[in-house]
């Protein structure tokens, strides 16, 4: 049985995860420790004052040491190796309900009414942006997701329960590389409500 006074930042467990170098991430209601499986030994990685509290109720790590935390609905990401924490913005991450990694280790939120695919990349000032993709299950007026119920299975696929029934949805189908290169795009012709617009000429008045 560990608790506080075998190192762990708090005895309050909300939740935890096991990362791909078998080291166990433990989110707490006043910080997150992790434990070093090899030696038994915790360690402090998040203080109380860089984390909400009492509210996380998902947690993964990723294989670029970032820690994704669901926190109350809302994402946060902790970059183990700078010590900072972020909060992503963007309309479809602030219900969150599950967080999960595709075959390929991308991170995914899964929200109220649709998944999207979530990216760090490198700023400017030595910081982390997100990139959001965003697949949206609006048109399906029953489908409203589960709190942390999505697995992903053998075949790649996520399966995600929802308040009628399950989603099974292929991430690899719907998805580029990171890497791969944005398409040069040509407009050819511009249409508002059937009429033709031509660089340099009024529009409705303007």
């Amino acid at each position: 049985y560990t608790s506080q006074s075998n190192g762990l930042a708090n005895d309050d467990v909300l939740s935890l995860t096991c990362a791909e170098d078998g080291n166990v991430y433990v989110a707490t209601a006043y910080g997150m420790s992790v434990l070093d499986t090899r030696t038994g030994i915790f360690a402090t990685v998040c203080e109380p004052d860089e984390m909400v509290q009492e509210s996380v109720t998902g947690i993964l790590v990723d294989s670029e040491g970032l820690v994704w935390l669901d926190e109350n609905g809302s994402l946060q990401v902790y970059d183990l190796k700078k010590g900072r924490l972020y909060t992503p913005e963007h309309p479809a991450l602030t219900t969150v309900r599950s967080l999960i990694k595709d075959a390929s280790g991308r991170v995914w939120a899964v929200n109220d009414r649709g998944l999207c695919k979530v990216s760090a990349v490198s700023s400017g000032d030595d910081g982390l942006d997100f990139n959001v993709v965003s697949f949206s299950f609006l048109q399906q007026s029953d489908l409203h997701f589960n709190q942390r119920s999505a697995c992903l299975t053998k075949d790649g696929d996520f399966v995600i329960g929802s308040f009628s029934g399950y989603l099974r949805f292929s991430p690899e189908r719907y998805v580029m590389d990171d890497s791969h290169e944005n398409a040069n795009l040509h407009f050819v012709d511009l249409y508002v409500g059937n009429m033709k617009i031509v660089p340099g000429e009024e529009y409705d008045g303007e």
